[in-house]
């Protein structure tokens, strides 16, 4: 990254506010501005609508009013493909499909390289399996790679959800609430340890 780009905020939101019904706002006039290379944690009372920020910034919702910008382009000109190589989301509920194996589930993470097509038939590259597995050793799950997921315990699941958006390669990592059933130890190693894939 240039000097250049390090100037510019990783992730920015300018006067955002967005309502799932007609003016019943759950966000209202919201700026921010994150820096690249950091941690930013949003801490708020249940109910506030910390979510629906997370998912606005990440591109999955569209703010009715407001800008929000990805290393300070604008991200209502990104198309999904592109926005998901740039910015890796973790949902609450983690958004795995139960029925496919963990390592099935990882390699999701490669749908915007490889296409929907080639996912569909699995037929996905040996480079990316070799990735798919690399990340769930990274994750002290490699022994669950065959493991439908509905089987996993809840921080394993976390585990896999991680793995996936890792394997996107994004420049930014968005996760609401994503080591809520993770050791303490291990939610910081992958804090400490991944840095460059947040950016």
């Amino acid at each position: 990254m240039t000097s250049n780009s390090d100037s510019v905020p990783a992730l920015q939101a300018d006067r955002v506010w967005f309502a799932y019904r007609s003016r019943d706002w759950v966000l209202r006039n919201v700026s921010l501005s994150i820096p690249a290379g950091q941690h930013t944690v949003i801490m708020g009372p249940s109910g506030t609508g910390k979510t629906t920020l997370l998912r606005v910034l990440a591109g999955i919702l569209k703010a009715n009013e407001g800008r929000v910008a990805v290393f300070g382009e604008p991200t209502s000109g990104f198309g999904q493909r592109r926005l998901s190589s740039v910015i890796g989301y973790i949902p609450q509920q983690l958004g795995l499909v139960r029925s496919l194996s963990a390592l099935d589930n990882v390699l999701m993470g490669s749908l915007g390289r490889i296409g929907v097509g080639k996912a569909l038939f699995s037929l996905f590259p040996r480079a990316e399996t070799d990735r798919a597995e690399a990340a769930l050793d990274m994750m002290g799950i490699a022994h669950k790679r065959s493991e439908q997921v509905f089987r996993l315990s809840g921080g394993e699941r976390q585990r896999v959800a991680i793995a996936r958006t890792l394997l996107q390669h994004p420049r930014i990592v968005i996760a609401d609430e994503f080591a809520s059933d993770l050791d303490l130890a291990l939610a910081s190693e992958i804090l400490i340890a991944h840095p460059s894939r947040r950016r």
